[in-house]
């Protein structure tokens, strides 16, 4: 009997609660209370990091989403809805891993960027927009590849990156980084061949709501810009490249002039380099610049040529990845400010950017692209060639980017 009680003391001095026992010592006591709190402080932090997790990487991106909408409220009610059309500028997506040779932990951080462009489309997507146009570099590094079959491989990373419904029209245009700027010809055309095959032609017009949309080939023309000055010819005495973007550029201002134009450039077109980008730019303006492979705008002349030829409603523009709103003169000496032509260049949706925009075939006055409201004019789907001279297209928007009348979309 007496070893048998030996055991059960043993057995309950190992199982009692040793915080309470009373044979413990104060420092003993605090020790074995502090390992008992522990797991209880990890999975607090644990759950705590998780929230901000999920909270920093989902709920912002669709909290964003559900505080905005098209601005179909501020136009005119009319028996047809309108056409939404979303501007994306600058997805840069990667190239597939199959044709890069990265250290592992470059292919870390480019899964993470695949993940956040993606998710970026995910919300955008919630718009449903009826078109969807890519303002150029929609790949970070096309004017590298030179295998077809590699090509191939990173035009399908991009559709898997953007995918699309039956409904939507897409239309694309290069950028730099697609096709390249300044490179030999027989490099040149190898590259173009590939955008050629994968996203189509290189200029082109869209008729989207009785509103001409002019696809240009920003990079063509930079480098037929440099051909023509090397020459010392001005554009009017310039012979221009069989089917290049001057060529292009003529044989639009031939077309049917009673439907507004939208040209759509990836380079931005010409300004002061203080001109001031507005209230929504992050940093800085957009200055002159060049060097190998790019240029961040225009030339003068190449400007002016645009905006005379063409006479734009307005210019949408990319590949300085922050947002400006600049409006140019339709030419020096004109001091009509109703001539005046809006520029507004597209913050890259690397950062979670888009434009979007609600179209009615409805003219205003020449001019009434200002921030303000503007008087509505109603007009017929087929604008009439009196006033659709000198008419401007109704684009609604609030330069407060938090406005969910707000034509530019931040969704970070």
């Amino acid at each position: 009997m007496a070893l048998f009680g030996e055991h059960v003391l043993s057995f309950l001095r190992l199982h009692a609660p040793h915080p309470t026992h009373p044979s413990m010592g104060l420092k003993e006591r605090r020790t074995s209370r502090t390992t008992a709190r522990r797991p209880l402080v990890v999975n607090g932090l644990r759950i705590f990091w998780a929230v901000v997790v999920v909270w920093g990487e989902l709920v912002v991106y669709f909290w964003s989403a559900s505080s905005c909408s098209w601005p179909d409220g501020q136009l005119p009610a009319t028996g047809n809805p309108p056409t939404h059309v979303m501007l994306l500028s600058d997805p840069q997506v990667k190239p597939p891993n199959a044709i890069r040779d990265d250290t592992w932990l470059s292919s870390l951080g480019e899964i993470v960027f695949d993940v956040s462009v993606k998710k970026s489309w995910r919300v955008a997507k919630r718009f449903k927009p009826d078109v969807v146009v890519f303002l150029g570099d929609m790949l970070s590094g096309g004017k590298y590849v030179r295998s077809e079959n590699e090509y191939n491989q990173y035009f399908q990373k991009f559709q898997d990156t953007f995918p699309m419904s039956n409904n939507v029209s897409v239309h694309y245009m290069p950028g730099n980084n697609d096709v390249g700027m300044g490179v030999s010809h027989a490099l040149s055309k190898k590259v173009r061949t590939n955008y050629f095959s994968a996203f189509g032609p290189f200029n082109y017009q869209a008729i989207i709501r009785d509103h001409r949309f002019i696809f240009l080939d920003a990079p063509g023309l930079v480098d037929e810009d440099y051909q023509r000055s090397a020459t010392g010819n001005s554009y009017d005495q310039w012979s221009p490249v069989p089917q290049g973007p001057v060529e292009f550029v003529q044989k639009m201002s031939l077309e049917d002039d009673t439907k507004p134009v939208v040209l759509l450039t990836h380079i931005p077109l010409a300004r002061p380099d203080t001109g001031s980008c507005g209230p929504l730019r992050e940093k800085g303006t957009i200055r002159r610049g060049v060097g190998h492979g790019y240029q961040n705008t225009f030339g003068k002349q190449t400007t002016s040529f645009l905006l005379k030829t063409l006479h734009p409603t307005i210019v949408f523009s990319g590949d300085n990845r922050d947002y400006c709103d600049y409006t140019h003169k339709a030419s020096p000496n004109d001091l009509d400010s109703t001539n005046d032509i809006r520029e507004v260049t597209i913050k890259s949706f690397l950062y979670g950017a888009e434009y979007c925009l609600s179209w009615l075939p409805t003219a205003v006055p020449h001019g009434s692209l200002d921030h303000g409201a503007p008087q509505v004019i109603r007009g017929q789907t087929v604008l009439s060639s009196e006033s659709a001279r000198h008419s401007r297209k109704l684009l609604h928007t609030s330069d407060d980017c938090n406005a969910c009348g707000s034509l530019l979309r931040q969704l970070h």
